[in-house]
């Protein structure tokens, strides 16, 4: 068995989100995501896998068993890379899962705090033999759509719209002041928000924007996934607006969007487990958890 980093052979390759992938690797992140009902890489992560600096191949025999991949979140105070881990399912064991993970991390510069991703059980008890401890933990919610004896805010309460190109400095401003003590929420910049909008999934009408007469004080931005399933991708209200039902409104326009989409069936979104306001919020709409995604740090490492 070999470990090893790829580069992009063919000279057409397929696109996955904008990003050019070897078709083995994508033809393994397929079969995974198909068996295990979920993509085993995030979004995040994917740009990684058409840089030979930024992912790993395990490979058995030219067959694909494991892929790894890292992404940087660097402010000023520090340099942190966060990792995940695709595994065959046959080979979901702890040994096997402590090899990717290492092989992984050799691709970390050695100055940065690094952080696992993990959906696995085999993979939460490898890292728990590295001296990984889980920090944090974001809940996988889901609910059919269209909602039932879901009582939100009356909507002319606030002013709900379709976004437009004009927001866009609105939009970052109000993300970057609602997730300002979140690592990868927070410091939203201009450019990255272009490029998101640039995505094949984005559509203007699925980010709904709330104003009132000083401006922009909150969005709802959904996205629709290939399997059907509509997710809130991120929500955010200003700080200055919190606690006055703005987020509960937010959430019903969301999956009110969605729902008109007749692919749709299916709301979905991801929560921190430790807020447990919004939890509160998505359970009193009929949402339930569906797996969760934990984070795992080296022992040791400076808080955050």
């Amino acid at each position: 068995m070999r470990v090893e980093s790829w580069v992009v052979p063919m000279p057409t390759p397929p696109i996955v989100h904008g990003v050019t992938i070897d078709q083995n690797i994508l033809d393994f992140l397929s079969e995974l995501a198909s068996a295990d009902g979920y993509n085993p890489i995030s979004d995040a992560k994917v740009p990684s896998l058409e840089d030979a600096t930024g992912h790993v191949v395990i490979a058995e025999d030219d067959v694909i068993r494991a892929v790894g991949s890292i992404a940087s979140h660097n402010d000023e105070e520090d340099v942190r890379v966060a990792l995940e881990t695709a595994v065959e399912r046959s080979m979901r064991f702890p040994a096997f899962e402590k090899a990717v993970v290492e092989a992984t991390t050799s691709l970390v510069p050695s100055n940065a705090n690094v952080s696992v991703w993990s959906q696995r059980v085999s993979l939460d008890r490898a890292l728990e033999e590295l001296g990984y401890e889980a920090k944090r933990s974001l809940a996988y919610m889901t609910v059919d759509l269209p909602l039932r004896n879901a009582q939100g805010l009356p909507d002319h309460v606030f002013g709900l719209r379709t976004y437009t190109d004009e927001d866009s400095a609105a939009v970052v401003s109000v993300n970057n002041d609602a997730f300002s003590d979140h690592r990868e929420a927070s410091g939203l910049t201009m450019g990255e928000f272009a490029a998101t909008t640039r995505s094949s999934w984005f559509e203007d009408s699925g980010l709904i924007i709330a104003e009132d007469e000083a401006g922009v004080n909150g969005f709802c931005w959904t996205r629709v996934h290939p399997d059907g399933d509509g997710e809130i991708y991120r929500i955010a209200v200003a700080p200055s607006h919190q606690g006055v039902g703005l987020g509960r409104v937010l959430v019903m326009a969301g999956f009110a969007h969605l729902a008109d989409l007749k692919a749709v069936k299916r709301g979905t979104l991801w929560v921190d487990t430790a807020s447990e306001g919004a939890i509160h919020l998505y359970r009193s709409i009929g949402m339930q958890t569906v797996r969760t995604n934990r984070e795992f740090e080296r022992a040791g490492q400076p808080k955050r």
